[in-house]
């Protein structure tokens, strides 16, 4: 199996896991960037180096974007693929982050953990989620 298909298995295995903020554990929740790092890590990809404690849920920073150039490949976002990592906005700043899927194996999906909706879900990405897509990401070989 690929590496883009094990991110998108493993990461689906953690779909339901409940949302903490600051969350490390899938034992008792993990927020974005901890599902991301907690699915990366289980694919034997270990980006907690460049992990950050004590950030706040609304952003003041372009912290999480600086830690994930630092660590990952740029992509189009026209190129995006299953197994990217997408980091959204909805304010000013980049606050959000997760995985690029498909939905039944045809459009384009998210599989993120989710405060809105309490948990790690999979949907559609429509255009109103695509419109909050800053940067698409992928694991450097």
């Amino acid at each position: 199996m690929d590496l883009q298909n094990k991110i998108i298995s493993e990461a689906e295995k953690l779909i339901g896991v409940p949302f903490v903020h600051q969350g490390r554990n899938i034992a008792i929740g993990v927020d974005c960037i901890g599902f991301v790092l907690t699915v990366l890590k289980n694919c034997e990809v270990d980006l907690t180096q460049n992990d950050e404690a004590g950030y706040s849920r609304i952003p003041s920073t372009f912290l999480l974007q600086e830690k994930m150039e630092a660590s990952l490949l740029s992509i189009e976002k026209n190129k995006m693929q299953e197994g990217d990592i997408f980091l959204m906005k909805f304010g000013k700043f980049p606050q959000h982050t997760g995985f690029i899927t498909k939905y039944n194996n045809e459009n384009l999906a998210l599989i993120h953990c989710y405060s809105q909706i309490g948990k790690a879900v999979k949907h559609r990405l429509n255009d109103v989620w695509r419109s909050k897509i800053v940067k698409i990401y992928r694991i450097k070989n």
